[in-house]
């Protein structure tokens, strides 16, 4: 039995649908789990035990008056002392002491696993490691560092980096195995550190087949058959822009007898630009579409759809980080337009693909992959641009189970089955 903290579980974010692929992972072995996951203030998640699963909800705080400027600044403080961003901050206290309780209420529990981004999952898994003798298993995410990646000021991000490092140094200290959501991330951070280098494992999210269904009632509206619809799905924010991509498309327009009603690209989840702003100022009305945040359920209903399914990643140099939407995208027979530095962990995955990636920092290659694309639309050629399976393999159960089968090994960790202790209230 283990139990899994991880605030967004199981789909306040992209993290949250990761940790509950792994969790169903675990479940389908014959492992229970018991979660410890968070939910919005006043929200209306109900804590339920199911089968193997029992997933207990502890609420974020709710801040009255939190526009006050005192309010504000003790949010600021606990961002800075505990290295976590938002309010889930906030969440991290109430966690441990009910940690504590389903501890308690279950003996049989044999290890600890949190996961992270947000931190607070690794802070609360901290805390309880150090009132429990069980092993700890700290997952690090990408991108863990957004507290400094995203900060405005330059004070205000060194302050965030400074409180970053040191919560990842005690998490590295205290953890008895961390896993990491990159080969190029456990690299990193093993280079900078080599005494964690034999209690650390690669760990990437996992690949899920999601259902085929009739790709015109899944979204909803009737795909025009001439056009090429390009599809981005989830954040973008800080480093992860959609500059490149939108300019790469206007060019398309600019130097080719394609027109704007060839092609539709469709941005799908929340961004911190003002995406219908950028696209009126590249006159792309015609073209492209913002939906803003959409439910996960609809999200893959516009991933069935879509023709050509677009990565954007940070200009980061050697890049560690691999977008959990790329491992989604691999469920739906489609090219995969991944826009990435060079040198990133997300370049090197895809270099032997049909397609392989493209510069992010290149507008005219964009343009020039984008036209690629159309040309083969036009021929019905699309197909032959389908990631891999040698590529899916990476990424399947099979391959997580083992890896993780080694941490338990290593951890000298027999994880029984047995049923799940009822939840205290």
């Amino acid at each position: 039995m283990i139990l899994v903290i991880a605030h967004d579980y199981p789909d306040l974010s992209a993290e949250g649908i990761c940790t509950k692929n792994l969790v169903d992972l675990l479940l389908s072995k014959g492992i229970p789990v018991l979660v410890l996951a968070g939910a919005p203030p006043g929200g209306s998640k109900s804590s339920f035990q199911q089968g193997l699963l029992s997933v207990e909800y502890v609420p974020d705080p709710q801040l009255a008056h939190p526009l006050h400027p005192w309010r504000k600044g003790y949010l600021k403080a606990m961002e800075l002392t505990t290295g976590v961003v938002e309010q889930s901050s906030l969440w991290i206290k109430p966690a441990v002491a009910r940690g504590q309780a389903l501890l308690k209420s279950n003996p049989k529990v044999k290890a600890i696993y949190s996961r992270a981004v947000p931190g607070a999952g690794n802070v609360a898994g901290y805390y309880l490691s150090r009132r429990w003798p069980l092993p700890w298993i700290a997952h690090f995410g990408d991108p863990w560092p957004n507290a400094y990646l995203e900060a405005k000021s330059l004070v205000s991000r060194n302050l965030k980096r400074l409180s970053f490092n040191y919560w990842r140094e005690k998490i590295f200290r205290r953890s008895h195995a961390l896993t990491f959501a990159s080969w190029r991330l456990q690299d990193y951070y093993t280079s900078r550190d080599p005494a964690i280098g034999e209690k650390s494992f690669t760990l990437p999210h996992l690949y899920v087949q999601y259902p085929h269904g009739s790709e015109e009632a899944d979204r909803g509206q009737e795909n025009p058959g001439e056009t090429l619809t390009l599809l981005h799905c989830g954040n973008l924010y800080g480093l992860r822009k959609p500059h490149s991509l939108l300019s790469g498309l206007a060019r398309v327009f600019a130097s080719s007898s394609i027109k704007p009603n060839q092609i539709r690209l469709v941005f799908c989840g929340p961004a911190q630009w003002d995406l219908s702003r950028l696209i009126r100022e590249l006159h792309l009305q015609d073209s492209a579409v913002a939906l803003g945040k959409v439910s996960h359920e609809k999200s893959l209903a516009w991933q069935r759809s879509a023709d050509v399914l677009v990565v954007i990643e940070a200009d980061v140099p050697q890049s560690p980080f691999l977008p959990s939407k790329l491992i989604e995208y691999l469920s739906f027979p489609k090219p995969i337009l991944a826009l990435t530095p060079p040198d990133s962990q997300v370049a090197e995955l895809l270099k032997a693909q049909p397609l392989p990636s493209v510069d992010v920092r290149d507008p005219a290659a964009i343009a020039r992959a984008i036209r690629q694309l159309h040309s083969l639309r036009e021929q019905r050629q699309l197909s032959r641009l389908r990631p891999s399976e040698s590529l899916i393999n990476r990424f399947s159960g099979e391959i997580i189970w083992a890896t993780f089968q080694t941490l338990l090994g290593r951890l000298n960790l027999t994880l029984d089955a047995g049923p799940v202790s009822p939840m205290q209230s």
